[in-house]
């Protein structure tokens, strides 16, 4: 994913100074599988509204799910839950995979996530949708079903 950002995209000119000069504390929980490759374009495309727009966001980044299950036992350590605690906004990735379906039922990755959510007092990801509009049906003729005969 190549992540090229430009002035007008961003309407960058319509944010005041003061805005710019705010830094802003951010925690990334890549967690598991894609979620590691996502946050990597999350980490370039920070580092660029910083370089380019000196947009003063301060990054830290820490485990969740079965990456943190596999270096502290648990899916997520009491040092991450604090720093997500203390930051402006905590970007997540993923968590969970096949090779943490064995592990006891109160340390598997999707604790973390579970954690984070009960703690941070959120109740749902945000996501983006997309909302179609509901086509109209099918002509009548083309609704009927052909029954074979049978003899």
């Amino acid at each position: 994913m190549d992540a090229r950002i430009n002035e007008a995209s961003l309407n960058i000119r319509d944010i005041t100074k003061a805005r710019i000069m705010t830094t802003r504390k951010l925690f990334l929980l890549p967690g598991d599988g894609i979620g590691q490759e996502t946050m990597a374009e999350v980490r370039k495309f920070i580092t660029r509204m910083n370089e380019k727009f000196g947009a003063g966001f301060e990054v830290e980044e820490g485990l969740v799910g079965g990456s943190a299950y596999d270096a502290h036992g648990k899916a997520i350590s009491e040092e991450d839950m604090a720093k997500a605690l203390a930051a402006d906004a905590v970007l997540f990735g993923a968590v969970g995979g096949p090779k943490w379906d064995g592990v006891p039922y109160d340390v598997r990755p999707e604790a973390g996530l579970l954690r984070l959510r009960k703690d941070l007092e959120l109740f749902a990801n945000l996501r983006p949708a997309i909302c179609y509009r509901r086509s109209p049906p099918p002509p009548r003729s083309s609704r009927r079903s052909s029954r074979a005969s049978t003899s």
